[in-house]
């Protein structure tokens, strides 16, 4: 979602940290993972800032459908180097924790995570998380799970830049998961502050459509499904828009979702920032 003249409210530089917020001075692993010795308010510290020297900064997000096993996680990361990201909102990576967040260093990157959840039948189910390089995570300050679907991170830089990432609930689940889930990522939203470049990455399960004929933005889907609807109204209420559609691709390179029970496609995920100069399929 892109903010190129900002509506947002403006909010203080940092709200009161809560149980689920973290400042990074503490999450910092020596080679490891650790959520011990957390304060209750942010400390000053001499960080890196997350893009230096004029360069393009890579974001991306990945609906990874589960990151448990050594060799899944192992590829993520070879696909994260590859692509020259420096940072990659994760969903659905089912990694089970007793920690609000998680943070665990691997050669050259850093997997920040809330904890999935469980269905039911016990089967690890959603968490969404950060795969971030090296030099990004130097420039982390803040981390906060809002809820188990979102996860927000800032990174010093002039502007300082801060990363929403969401894994909304399906179509299929009820009318009432969905907006919760919406007003939870609003109240998020307006807690950065108005001077932050935002960006918000993730899997919406949203379907969106040309909503007139002087949209001129190019559209995979000829419909906006409900969560499409509710979608629009959380880019309403942010003064915020979707990225995907605003540069021109063609049809086969527009969408981030291929079904494996029906074969069919669909443009599902979407991201954006305040500063755009492409948006494309990785």
């Amino acid at each position: 979602m892109v903010t190129p003249q900002s509506t947002r409210v403006k909010a203080p530089d940092r709200p009161g940290m809560n149980e689920d917020t973290y400042d990074v001075a503490d999450l910092k692993p020596p080679g490891g993972s650790s959520t011990d010795g957390l304060n209750s308010e942010p400390v000053k510290s001499t960080r890196n800032r997350i893009s230096k020297g004029g360069r393009d900064f890579i974001l991306g997000t990945l609906n990874v459908r589960t990151i448990r096993e050594d060799q899944r996680m192992e590829e993520l990361v070879e696909v994260f180097r590859s692509s020259g990201s420096g940072i990659l909102a994760l969903q659905e990576h089912r990694l089970c924790h007793t920690d609000k967040v998680k943070v665990d260093r691997g050669p050259g990157h850093i997997l920040i995570t809330s904890s999935a959840w469980r269905s039911g039948s016990g089967a690890a189910c959603g968490g969404v998380g950060l795969l971030v390089s090296d030099e990004s995570y130097k420039a982390a300050k803040l981390i906060k799970s809002f809820t188990e679907r979102i996860l927000l991170v800032s990174f010093e830089g002039n502007p300082s830049l801060t990363v929403i990432c969401v894994y909304a609930p399906t179509e299929s689940s009820g009318a009432e998961e969905a907006e919760s889930f919406h007003n939870s990522l609003r109240e998020a939203i307006k807690e950065v502050p108005a001077h932050d470049l935002l960006v918000v990455l993730g899997d919406f399960n949203a379907h969106l459509s040309r909503t007139s004929p002087e949209d001129k933005g190019w559209y995979y889907h000829e419909r906006t499904n409900r969560n499409g609807r509710f979608f629009q109204e959380t880019m309403l209420e942010g003064g915020l828009i979707a990225g995907n559609h605003r540069f021109q691709k063609k049809l086969s390179k527009q969408h981030t979702f291929a079904s494996e029970a029906t074969l069919s496609t669909s443009l599902i995920d979407w991201r954006g920032g305040d500063t755009l100069r492409n948006v494309k399929k990785c």
